[in-house]
């Protein structure tokens, strides 16, 4: 499981290149499907994302006051 709360990027571990949570998750997906094919199909593997990132611009302003009381 792969969740992600904030935007970032990570480095593609074959090309160097900057990819995105979705990239990233197709990638790791592709990974684990190759696993499974070299197992025979002996076993299951599952890559789950869950994006926590704001969706609304009122869930990230809720956020902030949030954050901001805390203090």
């Amino acid at each position: 499981m792969v969740t992600l709360s904030e935007d970032r990027t990570w480095d593609h571990p074959d090309m160097g290149k900057r990819i995105g949570f979705e990239e990233l998750i197709a990638l790791l997906r592709k990974s684990a499907a190759d696993i499974v094919e070299r197992m025979g199909g002996t076993l299951q593997l599952h890559v789950h994302a869950l994006d926590l990132r704001p969706r609304l611009p009122t869930e990230a302003k809720q956020k902030k006051k949030s954050r901001a009381k805390g203090k």
